[in-house]
Parts: C-alpha cells; structure tokens; sequence
C-alpha cells in the first residue's frame, strides 16, 4: 500500500489534475475576459501549427516508406 501511495505522490498525474482544477476554479469563479481571450487565441493559433505538423510528418513517412521499397534486400 505504500508503494501506490509513493507513487500517487510522485507521479505527474494526480499533479496535472489538481492544477487544471485550480485552474478550472480560478477561472469559472470570476469574469476573466482576457484569461478566456488567450485560452481560446492558443486554441485558434494551435489548429495551423498541428497541420503544418501533421504535413511534415506525412511527407517523412511517405519518404521513408519509398526509400524502403527502393532499398528491398534479397534476403
């Protein structure tokens, strides 16, 4: 029992938890219109970001993936 306790403590889990519920709290618990402007603003700005992303990523691998068939060994 100990050691789950230990490891309660030290993982990053029940940590990002409490933290996003404090934040949840601080932020629902008054009117922060700015706090809301930059939420949504990192959200807007991330969707473009994970495209460029998800691109480059499609392009590697299909570039990985023709040098492999290009590079098949008899064996």
């Amino acid at each position: 029992m100990g050691g789950v306790a230990l490891v309660a403590v030290l993982s990053s889990g029940p940590w990002l938890l409490a933290g996003v519920i404090f934040w949840a709290y601080y932020v629902l618990s008054d009117a922060h219109q700015r706090a809301w402007d930059w939420f949504f603003g990192a959200v807007a700005a991330s969707i473009p970001a994970w495209l460029v992303i998800l691109l480059y990523l499609h392009r590697r691998a299909k570039r990985i993936q023709d040098t492999a068939s290009k590079e098949q060994n008899a064996v």
